[in-house]
């Protein structure tokens, strides 16, 4: 510091005029202002920036030379490094024996089962219901065909009823016509009955109407007296035939 001190005190000294005249020398050139003083921490850093600036300005080309020499040499070595098989082991790895996974069974509340179990039997039985009403539709089902065929013959039979009362009537109006009056019969004259024969006009079960061909027409069950023919033996509705005790019978003419 004393130097520089020193220095800069010589810097602005100028030889005067005279001397320089004397010595026939050339005016000094005015040189540049001086740095700014540098503190004591200063100075270090200073320096080394400038020893550094130095450096960098004479040896431009070699510290790039060096830089890229360093920059190969640790790329090569990182590859060599990521490169490198690793070491096999020759001491195999012992077998490690798997032990099964333990499965939890999870827990379930026993009231959610008793629920379960008691809607399985629910369902049972309504499926058993189901089954009880099914096998009963199907029977009603049949019982209301075999209704339906026996309506269907008892309107049939109620047709047939129907003509033969139809039968019936008209015979009855012709039952009650006014008989004729017998004529008297002379006690004196001998008179022939001519025989009487009787014709079938209507029947049904266990009675049947006749008409004499004497022109008197009557009804007649079993047991009644059918003159000249005796008794009524039996009457037959369904082939229209009366038979009576003397084996003579009455029929449709």
């Amino acid at each position: 510091m004393t130097d520089k001190a020193a220095f800069r005190d010589e810097e602005y000294q100028f030889p005067q005029d005279d001397y320089i005249e004397d010595l026939h020398l050339e005016p000094p050139v005015a040189e540049q202002p001086a740095e700014p003083l540098l503190s004591h921490e200063e100075e270090p850093v200073q320096k080394s920036k400038n020893i550094l600036n130095q450096i960098w300005n004479g040896n431009r080309r070699m510290v790039i030379a060096v830089g890229v020499a360093v920059v190969v040499v640790l790329v090569f070595s990182v590859a060599r490094i990521i490169h490198k098989p690793e070491a096999q082991d020759t001491n195999p790895a012992p077998s490690q024996t798997a032990t099964p996974a333990v499965v939890q069974q999870p827990v379930v509340d026993p009231q959610i089962l008793d629920q379960l179990n008691g809607l399985k039997s629910d369902s049972a039985n309504n499926n058993a219901v189901i089954r009880q009403l099914q096998a009963q539709i199907q029977q009603l089902t049949m019982a209301l065909n075999q209704s339906r065929a026996q309506q269907q013959q008892l309107n049939q039979s109620m047709m047939v009823l129907l003509s033969q009362v139809q039968q019936l009537s008209a015979q009855v109006k012709i039952l009650t016509l006014p008989k004729p009056v017998a004529a008297p019969k002379s006690v004196e004259k001998t008179v022939s009955v001519p025989p009487i024969t009787y014709q079938l006009r209507a029947v049904v079960p266990g009675r049947a109407w006749i008409v004499g061909s004497d022109g008197q027409s009557q009804s007649v069950a079993v047991g009644d007296i059918v003159p000249q023919y005796g008794n009524v033996q039996s009457i037959d509705a369904d082939a229209g035939v009366i038979i009576t005790t003397s084996g003579k019978t009455i029929k449709f003419q």
